[in-house]
Formats: structure tokens, C-alpha cells, sequence
């Protein structure tokens, strides 16, 4: 018999097969509790209205590539770096009820910045956060720190490359799970045989 794991005896394969099915059950349980948050997420980001929106040149990256309804003008991005609201994060956290754990720590959480944004046209809101975070938490001293940056003249360049390396990496964790969870069941069917 030849796998991912080496060749050896019934004794020993029905003692790893057991230790694999305890073991595989609880990364199999996290792993498929996950999908689920994964797919609303990306329901609730192409559901995201594109209006009211300050109209004008799109961000020059493919809409489906990032996964959004549509490319979000320019302007409207750049609505969201001069609002009032992202001039201090740390205030924004604070002024927010803690939504979860990690709100409680002082994070910024999308949630809480959606809220405080609500001026400015949702797809932006969330196409802003998405290039400050590949979840939905980030640190805001990191976050200020971004924003800061993208709020120069011409930043745009910096803040699309940003943004691509954040989905790029969201895309990487999500096809990494996928792998784990082919090894664990994998690792699971080859014991069982």
C-alpha cells in the first residue's frame, strides 16, 4: 500500500487511522466550519451597492478578479482616505461598541469601520479595508499608518499594489485550507483502507 504515508502493518494502520480520525475530526470541523463565513463574505461583498458613487475612472484591476460587483471608481476611494472618520482610527475603534473578541483587544474590525464610513459609497468602504486587511480585523496604528500613506497625491498606484497582495494572500489562505483538508481526509481514507 503506498500514500502519503509510508507502507506498514494492519496493527499499526488501524492505531494511526483512529489517531487520524480524532485528530483529522477536529482540523476537518474548524476547517468546514470555515467555508461557510468564507462564502457569506463573499455574498455579502458582491451584494455591496456601488452607489451613491462621485462617478469617474475605475480602479484598473479586472472587478472579478478581486472578487467585487463591480470596479469601484477612483474618487470614490479616494472619498473614503479624506473622510473625516479615518483621520483618527484609534478614535473610531474607541467610539464603536466591541463587537467580538478581538474589538475588545482594540482592534479595528470592518463592522466598525463601515459604520463610521457610512458617508461614503459601501464597495469603496469595503475595497478600502480589504487593502488594509485580507480579514476582517486589523490593527489600527497599521491601519492609520496606511491611510496616512495613501492620502498623498498619486498614492493610487501604491494603494492598488496593496491592495492586490492583500487579496492575493486572502486567495492563498482559502486554496491552502482547501489543501489541509484534502491531506486530513486523505491521511483519514488511506488508514481506513
Amino acid at each position: 500500500k503506498m500514500g502519503l504515508v509510508a507502507p506498514h502493518d494492519v496493527a499499526t494502520a488501524t492505531t494511526r487511522f483512529y489517531t487520524f480520525l480524532v485528530m483529522g475530526n477536529g482540523a476537518l470541523g474548524l476547517g468546514f466550519s470555515t467555508i461557510p463565513k468564507i462564502v457569506n463574505k463573499a455574498i455579502a461583498v458582491r451584494q455591496l451597492p456601488s452607489e451613491p458613487s462621485a462617478g469617474g475612472a475605475a480602479l484598473d484591476v479586472p472587478a472579478w478578479l478581486l472578487g467585487y460587483p463591480n470596479a469601484p471608481c477612483i474618487q470614490d476611494i479616494i472619498d473614503v482616505f479624506e473622510a473625516e472618520a479615518v483621520r483618527d482610527i484609534p478614535a473610531m475603534v474607541a467610539a464603536k461598541p466591541e463587537i467580538s473578541y478581538m474589538a475588545s483587544r482594540g482592534y479595528l474590525q470592518y463592522k466598525c469601520f463601515q459604520q463610521s464610513l457610512t458617508e461614503c459609497n459601501p464597495l469603496a468602504v469595503r475595497v478600502v479595508f480589504d487593502a488594509i486587511s485580507s480579514s476582517d480585523t486589523v490593527d489600527p496604528e497599521v491601519a492609520q499608518r496606511l491611510l496616512d500613506s495613501w492620502k498623498v497625491e498619486g498614492a493610487e498606484v501604491s494603494f492598488l499594489s496593496k491592495l492586490v497582495l492583500t487579496k492575493t494572500k486572502a486567495y492563498a489562505a482559502v486554496l491552502a485550507l482547501a489543501g489541509i483538508l484534502a491531506l486530513v481526509i486523505d491521511l483519514i481514507w488511506e488508514e481506513a483502507l
